[in-house]
C-alpha cells in the first residue's frame, strides 16, 4: 500500500519518518495529515500526551505481536511504529537516536487495544505497572519471529507479478494464510481504502515495504485493498523514489509557496506520473518539525513536507508553510 491509501497511522503505521506522532493518533483509521506525512522525511512532534493506561489486557502475544508499537521518548514524543517491524527495544533505541537522544534503559510494555509500549526503565514489573501496563508476556518474542516470517510470506507473494487481478490476490492470500500458522485470519476486501486495480497488503515506509497497517489483530482480519502497479509503488515509495528524494528540494532555498510550487511541477512533469500538490494548513498551536527541514520551517520557508500515491497511481505533494517562530 501507499502512503494515501491505508490509513496507516490510522492504524499505527509506519512510523513517522524520525519517530514521531502524537499517542492520540495511533489508531485513527481515516486519512490524516500525520499519516500523509509519514512518507516524507519530515517528522511532525507533538509536544505532550502520555502512555495510554491498560489495568485489564487480555490480549494474545500474537494479537500483541501484529499490533502497534509506541516508544515514549523523553519530553512526551512519542513515536509509533508497527510491532512486527522488530525487536521493541531496538526499534525504539533507533528511535531515541535519530531524535538525537541519549538511549536510556528502556522495558517494553503491553499496551491497549494491541500493542507493546516502551518506556525508559529497569524492571518491566514496577516500571510497567507505574504507567498502568503490564509487562510482555511470555511468548511474545516467538509471535514476533511468527508476524515477521508472515510479512515476509505476503511480500513474496506481491512479488510474483507488477499487478495482481484483486479477485485473484484475494484468493491466493487466503490460501497463503490456509497453509501457514494463520488461518485463524482472513482477508478482508476494502476498496474504501484503496480502490485501485492491482490488490496489495504492504506500505511502503523509507523505501521498504510493510503489512503492519494491514492487520487488525481485534478481528483477526488482513485488509486487502486496490493499489496501482508495483513498478509505480517502487518509483514513488521505493528505495530512492520520490517520496525520498523530493524533500530535499527544501533546502535548495527560502522558497515561497509559488516558487516552491514551479519547482516540484518542473520535477514531476517529466515522470509522466499524475500529479496534484496541495497547500496545507499551519501546524496546530502546539505542533513542532524535526529533522533536516527545520531549519527552514523555523524561518517561515516553504518545505516540502510529504509526497505521497494514491490508489490510482497519482502523485500528491503537501507543502507546508508556518509564520517564523
Amino acid at each position: 500500500m501507499t502512503g494515501k491509501q491505508i490509513p496507516f497511522v490510522q492504524q499505527f503505521g509506519e512510523a513517522l519518518d524520525g519517530a514521531i506522532a502524537a499517542p492520540a493518533v495511533v489508531r485513527r483509521r481515516r486519512r490524516a495529515w500525520v499519516r500523509r506525512v509519514s512518507v516524507a522525511t519530515v517528522a511532525m512532534a507533538l509536544v505532550g500526551g502520555g502512555v495510554a493506561t491498560a489495568a485489564k489486557l487480555s490480549r494474545t502475544p500474537e494479537q500483541l505481536a501484529a499490533g502497534s508499537l509506541t516508544c515514549q521518548v523523553a519530553g512526551g514524543i512519542t513515536a509509533v511504529d508497527w510491532a512486527g517491524a522488530g525487536d521493541p527495544i531496538q526499534v525504539c533505541a533507533a528511535t531515541y537516536r535519530e531524535s538525537h537522544r541519549r538511549v536510556p534503559s528502556l522495558v517494553a510494555c503491553a499496551s491497549d487495544p494491541f500493542g507493546i509500549t516502551v518506556i525508559a526503565g529497569r524492571d518491566p514489573a514496577v516500571d510497567c505497572a507505574r504507567q498502568g501496563l503490564r509487562p510482555v508476556p511470555d511468548g511474545y518474542a516467538a509471535a514476533q519471529r511468527k508476524t515477521a516470517q508472515l510479512q515476509r510470506d505476503v511480500l513474496a507473494l506481491e512479488d510474483t507479478a507488477d499487478c495482481i487481478p484483486i479477485p485473484e490476490f484475494h484468493r491466493r492470500l487466503a490460501d497463503l494464510l490456509d497453509r501457514t500458522a494463520w488461518s485463524q485470519w482472513r482477508p478482508v476486501l476494502r476498496l474504501d481504502w484503496g480502490n485501485g486495480r492491482c490488490g496489495a497488503v504492504s506500505g511502503r515506509f523509507r523505501g521498504k515495504s510493510s503489512i503492519g497497517g494491514a492487520l487488525l489483530p481485534d478481528s483477526y482480519e488482513i485488509i486487502v485493498t486496490g493499489q496501482p502497479p508495483l513498478s509505480v509503488r517502487e518509483r514513488v515509495d521505493g528505495v530512492g523514489g520520490l517520496s525520498q528524494t523530493m524533500p530535499a528540494i527544501t533546502n535548495e532555498r527560502c522558497w515561497s509557496v509559488p516558487g516552491l510550487r514551479q519547482r516540484i511541477e518542473q520535477t514531476l512533469r517529466p515522470t509522466g506520473l499524475p500529479f496534484r500538490i496541495i497547500k496545507q494548513p499551519p501546524l496546530r498551536p502546539n505542533g513542532e518539525m524535526v529533522g533536516p527541514l527545520r531549519g527552514r520551517w523555523l524561518a517561515g520557508c516553504a518545505v516540502l513536507a510529504g509526497v505521497t500515491l494514491d490508489a490510482l497511481g497519482s502523485v500528491e505533494v503537501d507543502i507546508l508553510q508556518d509564520k517564523p517562530k
